[in-house]
């Protein structure tokens, strides 16, 4: 179930334009079709990363995003 619930709103220094932008800055033509889901997870989580306003939130968010490249690289290691 969704609810938008302002309470839980994580304040952002985003313009909507500047968002489109940043999302249609992945080229994704050089990841295979498999792949191009997680890209674009990785991708959105580092332009929330990039946009969250308090620093803390933002800490966590970019361990996570890292958390993510060492098992992705672990992943192409045991493959």
């Amino acid at each position: 179930m969704i609810t938008k619930s302002e309470e839980n709103r994580i304040p952002t220094n985003v313009s909507l334009q500047w968002f489109v932008e940043a999302i249609q800055s992945l080229d994704l033509t050089r990841i295979p079709l498999d792949r191009r889901s997680d890209a674009m997870h990785e991708h959105l989580m580092r332009i929330m990363a990039h946009t969250i306003d308090d620093p803390k939130t933002q800490q966590q968010l970019n361990q996570a995003i890292e958390t993510m490249e060492f098992r992705k690289k672990m992943a192409l290691q045991l493959s």
